[in-house]
């Protein structure tokens, strides 16, 4: 799959990240921040150039301001390799490319995220698992939406969950979700290709490392299915919309446990409420 790189010249770092956010709503799914400006990935079946301008325009950044060029997936991945250092979570788990030598933790994950861009490294999906570290999985049904590398999943897994539904909408993705699930030697993951319509059933604890947009798309779907008194974990979230998600979230029966912040982005956790009977 051929990818589209935009880079935009802004330095402040909260721009970027609420950049990032906009442009996640139209299907740029990487970024990179870097002193000297915010770098953008996306599909390039997908690049809208009126898209990228509506959302620049917002920020005093014209379009001849920007560079843009095509890139190939192994490119990419030659980059990534090249910049990936191991990461270590609550002096428990660890996280690490399939050329590092082993770690020595409790929990040690293996992923090449190839086009998936989900190692653990961007601050939505570390909090992620630093809430999943903290929670009971034992003999619980897992759904991750947005799947992504399946990191998450796969933590999932490693923290004796019983099974766990993996759902994302990119082909590449699902396969590398696959991929994964086999170097971990995972086996209870199902990894699906799809968007919401394709969770079926009803979990024990939902994970959702999404942006926003996708979030209150998917609310109709993604809340119902957390059983009562289960857990749903939330994060993709710019601190600035955490009260918008949240009010969203509680309006569906849920009680909002607590928010962590990190580089401008927001996760939460919340139990579903027994129904009044």
């Amino acid at each position: 799959m051929q990818y589209t790189k935009v880079f935009i010249p802004i330095t402040d770092q909260d721009q970027q990240d609420i950049i990032a956010a906009y442009l996640a709503e139209g299907d740029f799914d990487a970024f990179e921040n870097h002193p000297e400006g915010l770098v953008a990935f996306i599909p390039s079946q997908q690049f809208n150039i009126t898209f990228l301008n509506s959302v620049l325009s917002e920020f005093d950044v014209a379009l001849l301001d920007i560079i843009i060029e095509n890139i190939a997936q192994q490119n990419w991945n030659a980059v990534w390799e090249s910049n990936f250092e191991p990461i270590y979570l609550n002096n428990k788990c660890s996280v690490r490319a399939p050329f590092h030598a082993p770690l020595n933790t409790e929990i040690e994950l293996i992923i090449e995220p190839k086009m998936s861009f989900g190692t653990g490294h961007h601050a939505t999906t570390s909090m992620m698992m630093e809430y999943m570290l903290e929670l009971n999985f034992n003999n619980k049904t897992v759904l991750d939406f947005g799947s992504g590398t399946g990191i998450l999943a796969i933590l999932a897994s490693k923290l004796n969950a019983m099974n766990i539904t993996a759902i994302d909408n990119e082909e590449w993705a699902v396969e590398n979700s696959k991929e994964n699930c086999e170097r971990n030697n995972v086996t209870n993951v199902q990894a699906i290709l799809g968007e919401k319509e394709k969770v079926l059933g009803s979990f024990d604890i939902v994970l959702a490392n999404i942006n926003r947009h996708i979030i209150i798309e998917s609310a109709d779907v993604i809340l119902p299915c957390v059983k009562e008194n289960g857990e749903l974990l939330i994060s993709g979230i710019l601190n600035q919309d955490e009260n918008e998600i949240k009010y969203l979230i509680e309006t569906e029966g849920f009680k909002f446990i607590s928010t962590r912040q990190k580089e401008n982005w927001s996760a939460m956790h919340f139990i579903k409420q027994k129904k009044a009977s």
